[in-house]
C-alpha cells in the first residue's frame, strides 16, 4: 500500500509495508497524516482505515511504534490543533461508547452507542475491534501496557493544561464526564483535576 495525499491509500503493498512507509515520516507529518484522515472518516479509502483493518497483520514493533509515535506527535502539536481534534472526534467516540463496560475495553461500541452514534464511527470502531481481537490475549495486554506508558510520557499535565485552555467550557465538562463514564476517575477527583489543569492552562495563556 502506497501513501497518497492527505492520508489516502493507493493500491500497493500490504499493511506491513504501509506501516514502514508511514513510520519513516517525522512525528509531525506522521500524526498530521492520521489526523487528516480522521477528520474525513467517511472516506474509507484513507490510510487510517487501512491501518485499523490491517493492524493485526503488522509486526509487534510496528503496532507499538504506531501507537507511541501518534501520541508523541499529538503532544508536539500546537494546543489549538490538539483542541480541534478533540472537539471534532471526542464527542463522536463518546456517544459510540455509551453503554460499554468501564471495566473492559471491549466492545468498543456500547449497546446504547450503537443506536445513538453515527454509523461511520460505529463501523470504524467495529473494524478496529475486529482487528484487535485477532491479536493474542498476551499481545493485547502488552500493547495495553505500552499504550499506558506512552500516554503517561506524551500527555503530561502541561500538555493537558494547554489543551484544555483552548477548549470551550462545555467541551471541557464533556471531556471530564467522559473520563468518569469510562471509570478512569471518580467524579470528585475528575472535577478537581480538570479544574486545576484548566486553571493552569489559562494562567499560562495570560502570563
Amino acid at each position: 500500500m502506497i501513501l497518497g495525499p492527505l492520508g489516502q491509500a493507493k493500491t500497493g503493498p500490504g499493511p506491513r509495508s504501509t506501516a514502514d512507509r508511514l513510520l519513516s515520516r517525522d512525528d509531525f507529518e506522521f500524526v498530521r497524516t492520521l489526523i487528516s484522515a480522521a477528520h474525513r472518516l467517511e472516506d474509507r479509502s484513507t490510510l487510517l482505515w487501512l491501518i485499523v483493518k490491517g493492524f493485526h497483520l503488522m509486526g509487534w514493533r510496528q503496532q507499538c511504534a504506531i501507537v507511541v509515535r501518534f501520541l508523541r506527535g499529538f503532544s508536539l502539536l500546537p494546543a489549538e490543533e490538539q483542541a480541534t481534534v478533540i472537539s471534532k472526534l471526542a464527542p463522536r467516540i463518546r456517544i459510540a461508547r455509551h453503554g460499554s463496560s468501564p471495566n473492559s475495553p471491549f466492545p468498543l461500541v456500547g449497546p446504547t452507542g450503537r443506536e445513538e452514534a453515527d454509523a461511520t464511527m460505529v463501523e470504524f470502531l467495529d473494524v478496529f475491534e475486529a482487528s484487535l481481537l485477532r491479536l493474542s490475549e498476551g499481545n493485547r495486554q502488552r500493547l495495553h501496557k505500552r499504550l499506558d506508558a506512552a500516554v503517561t510520557a506524551a500527555l503530561t499535565p502541561a500538555v493537558w493544561a494547554r489543551l484544555l485552555a483552548k477548549l470551550q467550557p462545555d467541551e471541557v465538562q464533556a471531556l471530564e464526564a467522559w473520563v468518569v463514564d469510562e471509570g478512569a476517575l471518580p467524579a470528585d477527583s475528575a472535577s478537581k483535576l480538570f479544574l486545576a489543569l484548566s486553571a493552569a492552562g489559562h494562567a499560562e495563556d495570560t502570563a
